[in-house]
């Protein structure tokens, strides 16, 4: 028997709000009511050149919301796609 693949409408992947729970550990809130915990450990510890500024904690921490999505630095220079937070599955990031 097949599984069915679930339909995520866009919107509701949307971060809403998320509490910083310390060493790199983010709770999310979602648009449509779910939450998830996600250890961003590994993947910023993979940064290079510019981005090494990101594996600081007091940068990390100065995470934002911007149109539904996390985003580190004033022009988004760490952002992860809506699907890949809601999924939980963040071992890519984009870099800008």
């Amino acid at each position: 028997m097949r599984k069915k693949k679930q339909k995520i409408e866009i919107g509701s992947m949307d971060v809403v709000a998320f509490t910083n729970l310390g060493n790199y550990q983010l709770m999310l809130n979602f648009a449509d009511k779910t939450s998830r915990i996600i250890n961003f450990n590994e993947v910023f510890a993979q940064l290079e050149g510019d981005y090494v500024k990101w594996q600081k904690l007091p940068n990390f921490n100065k995470v934002q919301i911007e149109n539904g999505n996390l985003i580190w630095g004033k022009n988004a220079d760490v952002i992860f796609t809506l699907e890949s937070i809601y999924t939980g599955n963040v071992e890519k990031v984009k870099l800008y």
